[in-house]
Formats: C-alpha cells, structure tokens, sequence
C-alpha cells in the first residue's frame, strides 16, 4: 500500500481538491457549515457542553469566555463576535462521518477522535502549533494557511 509506505508516520500527504465542480464530502452536509451547527443546537440535537468556544487574537495566546456558553443563543452570538467553535464527536449526529471514523479505524486499527473546528472568517481561531498525535484534518470549507 503506496500510503503506508511513503506517508503513514513519516511525512504529510496534501490532497488538494479544486474549488469548483463536484464536492468529494459534500454528505457531511451540516458539517461544514455554521448554520448547520446552530441548526442543531437550536433543535438540541447538539448539547452546548460538547463545545468548546476560544479565540486567540494577538496570535499566540487562547482565550476563552468565562463563563463558557451555557446556550445555543450565546454560541451564535459568541460567533458572530470572532470566536471560534470546537465541536467534540461530531460523528455523534453525522451516520456518513461514522461512517467514515469507522473505516478510518478499521484501516488504522486504531481509535479515532474526531473534532469539528468552525472559526469565522478573517480571525484565527487557535495560536500557531503542532499536535503530538497523527492528524488527519479534513477542511470542508472556507481557506486557511496550512503549514505542514
């Protein structure tokens, strides 16, 4: 397996989609979009304690309100003021996201956690860093800088 060889623990694989014609994961749907998580905060689907809500504005230092949000309302308004939105298990309300975690596990034979990162446009949600786990990010919309 080419992936397994050249990439899986030794170097980044960047796969760059096109920005127009046909959306690879465009069956993550609300995913992808802020009105789709306030859709389902608003309905309850998804509880204001799987969410986590920071900002960091000087480039190098996370904030975070205090008091956390305690309702959808206070999200969306939090939003709309710069800051950013971590979705735990997203694959909670998304079957196609299982259904991808669950391959994803199978080929990896390992565990895998899944977050969903929402950052209004022109701020930055997190300062600049590097994990200490294998990631696989996935970016369903929107542009970043990437630096891998």
């Amino acid at each position: 397996d080419a992936f397994r060889a050249t990439h899986f623990e030794r170097e980044p694989l960047h796969v760059q989609r096109g920005k127009a014609g046909k959306s690879y994961f465009s069956a993550f749907g609300d995913l992808a979009s802020p009105e789709g998580l306030f859709a389902l905060l608003d309905s309850g689907e998804v509880p204001v304690q799987r969410l986590n809500v920071f900002r960091c504005k000087d480039g190098s230092n996370k904030e975070t309100p205090q008091p956390p949000p305690s309702s959808a309302a206070e999200v969306r308004r939090l939003f709309a003021e710069g800051w950013s939105i971590q979705w735990l298990q997203p694959q909670q309300e998304s079957s196609a996201l299982a259904r991808f975690v669950a391959v994803l596990e199978s080929e990896f034979g390992s565990l895998v956690g899944v977050n969903a990162y929402i950052t209004p446009p022109g701020t930055q949600g997190l300062a600049p860093h590097w994990d200490d786990v294998e990631v696989f990010v996935l970016q369903l919309g929107g542009e970043k800088a990437w630096s891998l």
